[in-house]
């Protein structure tokens, strides 16, 4: 069928060159298409036609049918004709213009192509190139008209081959039979403030629809370090810190001295008197200081102690929570990544199903494809293009999973640096260890010292020592407590007024210096009771640590044993993708020739997504992989400085040989 307005070609009713020995190409023109897609973008009543020379050139063949069709759409068209004369072109359109259709502007650069997209995304214009996917890259917001390049140069090859064989030329098709191709460049679309329906989303090829498009440059050390100043988890741990150190205050402020101020003072109205002498009012008080100072408490001085360990553990708390933030963004990142990859890979995917697609349609064309073929590449495509939303899900998923360890808000967008990982590298501490490790048996031997680091500098572990000095000074005061008395100096001095209405004031001073002191000789066996009680907490901390001791070490041995066989598998997988890569090439070559059929095709180009697939997946598990073997030794290599990491890796030799690990 031929779908083109352009109607005097020398074009027989088979489809073929009416011209004696002359054969050409020709593909639709979609003018009208293209005009019915700017009325579905914008509903503008007027639009502004950019044409070139080339299109000037033939426009008197295909006026007069636009015109007539526009008319029925109720369009009405401005052309703006665009040639080296006049550069500044765009100011024949008028400001409250909304629709521009871009014809075929062959005389510009690209330069002055993008310029010109450019110029029409500030004026905020929506358009539409006739050119088509060409003009995409170019900074056009939408098309329909694919890039033809690749079909013509086999239909060329195609035509070849049958002159070769001895055909005629009237038999050789002239129509590339090319299917519309909604095209959205979303960056674009976004500078000019519109966005699709529902309905042109599904339907559409969205090029730039990812979550980090225009997003700020972000590297993993920014990422982590961030996550280490502003996660609510840290803040959390350290409001807990502070408050436990105002308790260490307040539990120390009970050995310093007490000074306290009392004062009291009142008159009493007596209104039958006993006797004639008798007063009729009474008045006095007393007014004074004290002064208290614990001489010995023993229950205040462990109290103290208590409290002092108590602090040191949240400090360690307050840096296992660091840790765990700068170990979650590290993963974020890297999920972040991944997701990313995958997103594009996906639309790789797409787009080798839509090229498919395209080349499917000219194997039909051609006698060597029925329609069933055709059929299913439109359904792998829809399946293709719902996959694809679903990944731009997962992607923002992954946006806000960072936003949320970072401490940032949920607009921020990040562009993460891709990671350029050699096949030999272990992307940690490489300059100290990869001399040494060029064996499965050499790389196993680390695994201990790395069991060793993750026990010795463990904040949790450390955080678990503090809590067990706390709870051994409560143990130690109440076995005590039987025997050690408790014992404060008090001194008061009190200033007593005393009169009434029948005799003069009366004042005198009190003073009192003394000793206090308790010894409890039998509570009903609540100090037992205590004891047993305190016993029984430590007793609980020490399993405590035990367990987490076993969980740390559990974990370096399952962190070490994954990087172990994940590394390997980063090398495999790729020389799996390449291979995938290669097949499909040879398979895509042979479904264009017809010597395979769809079912090859679709098997050579999952293959290949999945390989691309597992390549990204293997790489980032690696990643993060390592992001949890730092964090669990409690050390991650971008806070240290050179000095620092040779220190490390020199330890590591030392314990080594100490241990005569082979």
């Amino acid at each position: 069928m031929v779908y083109s307005e352009v109607r005097e070609y020398p074009i027989t009713p088979e489809g073929g060159s009416s011209v004696p020995n002359f054969s050409f190409t020709a593909s639709p023109q979609r003018i009208m298409s293209d005009l019915e897609l700017l009325y579905r973008l914008t509903e503008a009543k007027t639009v502004y036609v950019l044409i070139g020379p080339l299109l000037k050139k033939h426009f008197k063949v295909v006026d007069e049918v636009v015109i007539r069709n526009a008319e029925d759409m109720d369009l009405t068209l401005r052309f703006v004709s665009i040639d080296d004369a006049t550069p500044p072109f765009l100011s024949q359109i008028p400001d409250d213009a909304e629709a521009v259709y871009v014809g075929i502007l062959g005389r510009l650069g690209a330069d002055e192509r993008r310029a010109l997209f450019k110029e029409l995304q500030a004026r905020k214009l929506v358009n539409v190139a006739m050119a088509g996917e060409r003009d995409i890259v170019f900074g056009a917001m939408a098309s329909l008209a694919s890039d033809i390049r690749q079909p013509i140069s086999r239909r060329i090859a195609l035509n070849l081959h049958q002159l070769i064989k001895g055909a005629n030329t009237s038999d050789l098709p002239v129509y590339i039979p090319v299917q519309d191709r909604l095209t959205i460049n979303m960056p674009a679309a976004k500078e000019i403030g519109w966005s699709p329906d529902y309905s042109i989303a599904l339907e559409a090829i969205i090029v730039g629809m990812g979550a980090l498009e225009g997003g700020q440059p972000l590297s993993l050390t920014a990422a982590m370090n961030l996550a280490a100043a502003e996660n609510v988890e840290l803040a959390i741990a350290q409001a807990r810190l502070d408050t436990q150190r105002a308790s260490e205050q307040r539990a120390r402020g009970a050995l310093r001295p007490s000074v306290s101020l009392e004062g009291a003072y009142g008159q009493t109205e007596i209104s039958h008197q006993d006797a004639l002498e008798a007063p009729d009012e009474i008045h006095g008080g007393n007014y004074g200081v004290q002064l208290t100072q614990i001489l010995f408490n023993d229950s205040a001085w462990s109290g103290a102690k208590a409290a002092t360990a108590l602090a040191r553990a949240e400090e360690w708390a307050v840096e296992s929570a660091r840790l765990d933030a700068m170990e979650a963004a590290g993963m974020a990142y890297y999920n972040l990544l991944l997701r990313q990859d995958l997103y594009r890979i996906q639309q790789e995917h797409l787009r080798l199903t839509d090229n498919n697609y395209r080349l499917a349609r000219l194997r039909q064309s051609i006698g060597a494809a029925d329609p069933s073929e055709i059929y299913r590449w439109e359904s792998s495509a829809a399946q293709d293009r719902a996959a694809l939303f679903k990944e731009d899900g997962e992607l923002r998923d992954a946006l806000a999973e960072l936003n949320r360890i970072l401490g940032v808000s949920q607009d921020s967008v990040w562009s993460p640096e891709d990671v350029d990982m050699a096949d030999e590298s272990f992307h940690f501490l490489d300059d100290e260890m990869s001399h040494d490790v060029k064996s499965y048996a050499k790389f196993k031997r680390y695994r201990e010292y790395f069991r060793f680091r993750a026990a010795s500098d463990s904040p949790e572990l450390k955080r678990f020592d503090a809590a067990l000095d706390a709870q051994g000074f409560a143990v130690k005061q109440v076995e005590r407590r039987r025997f050690v008395p408790e014992i404060s100096g008090i001194t008061t001095w009190n200033r007593v007024p005393m009169g009434s209405s029948t005799t003069p004031d009366m004042d005198q001073d009190e003073w009192f210096i003394g000793i206090a002191a308790s010894l409890p000789l039998y509570e009903g066996g609540a100090i037992r009771a205590r004891a047993d009680e305190e016993q029984a907490k430590l007793a609980e901390l020490q399993n405590q640590r035990v367990q987490a001791l076993q969980f740390i070490d559990q974990e370096a041995v399952g962190v070490w044993n994954n990087m172990g066989s994940q590394h390997p598998s980063i090398r495999l997988s790729r020389k799996s993708r390449d291979a995938a890569r290669e097949a499909y090439a040879v398979v895509q070559d042979k479904y264009a020739q017809g010597a395979a059929n769809i079912l090859d095709m679709l098997d050579a180009q999952v293959q290949l997504v999945n390989q691309e697939q597992q390549a990204a997946i293997a790489l980032y598990n690696y990643l993060i992989n390592i992001i949890q073997l730092q964090r669990v030794v409690s050390w991650f290599e971008h806070e240290q400085s050179p000095e620092q990491r040779k220190r490390w890796a020199d330890g590591l030799k030392q314990f080594l040989d100490e241990k005569e690990i082979p």
